[in-house]
């Protein structure tokens, strides 16, 4: 799909809040046309799939068993000790994407993951909706990530994944000016509410899962409010992987 000029969809955001906001009663082609327009809007920022505002790898090549398997909200010194023991126990590589303010905190852990063999990626310097809403803003929490994670493992990341995986235009249009590549994922598990059952989620997603597919996992919860499920899934996830000879490598 091609990329939205993020001026011009500004221009049709202002034009269509104008319309619903103003003192008449907009005519029933002019509501449809500005609701139209909004739901667009919600679609591009929200569906990192639409390639709307950014270039975003939503999957890897097909032509190998191959898989990548992606923890976001970390790092978490209750949980992501245990998701290294198990990737390491299986042999299974995968990319975490780390808050930055979370990964100031326990910098031993962010080069623990680095040291097995992981890939270490950047989630933002914090997991707030503010932080995507305007081009400064989001330049600088950018930044501010790229050089937490930097210091911490003397390498500045080369993947990002924005909060929520939500790319507004102010936050394309700064994402389009640097040397990052965005992911999303082609697989989402929704293991970051921690309802469910792991075992039941674990095998759903094994049988859906197809070479070159990106997988979004949780190893903590960006608010502390839910535990997430990866971790419990991840054995019979990994399991089920090898049972289809399918393996999980660093993007």
């Amino acid at each position: 799909m091609v990329r939205w000029p993020t001026a011009l969809v500004l221009l049709w955001c202002a034009w269509a809040l104008t319309d619903l906001l103003c003192a008449r009663i907009p005519g029933v082609p002019e509501a449809l046309a500005s609701l139209g327009v909004l739901a667009a809007l919600y679609w591009a920022s929200a569906h990192p799939e639409s390639q709307g505002f950014a270039k975003v790898v939503c999957r890897g090549p097909a032509s190998q068993p191959r898989v990548a398997l992606t923890f976001d909200d970390g790092p978490d010194p209750e949980r992501t000790p245990g998701v290294l023991a198990v990737l390491a126990a299986a042999g299974a590589k995968a990319t975490f994407f780390l808050i930055a303010h979370k990964a100031t905190l326990h910098p031993d852990l962010v080069r623990a993951i680095l040291a097995a063999g992981h890939e270490v990626a950047s989630h933002g310097a914090v997991h707030d909706w503010r932080a995507i809403l305007t081009p400064a803003r989001a330049r600088a929490q950018l930044d501010r990530a790229d050089e937490a994670l930097q210091k911490i493992t003397g390498v500045r990341p080369c993947y990002f994944r924005p909060p929520y995986g939500v790319i507004t235009p102010a936050l394309g249009a700064v994402l389009r000016n640097r040397s990052v590549i965005v992911v999303g994922w082609s697989l989402r598990t929704r293991d970051g509410s921690g309802k469910g059952d792991p075992s039941v989620k674990a095998r759903a997603t094994v049988a859906a899962i197809k070479p070159g597919d990106i997988v979004l996992l949780h190893d903590s919860s960006h608010d502390g409010r839910h535990i997430p499920l990866g971790p419990a899934m991840l054995p019979e996830l990994l399991s089920g992987l090898g049972d289809r000879q399918i393996v999980s490598v660093v993007l």
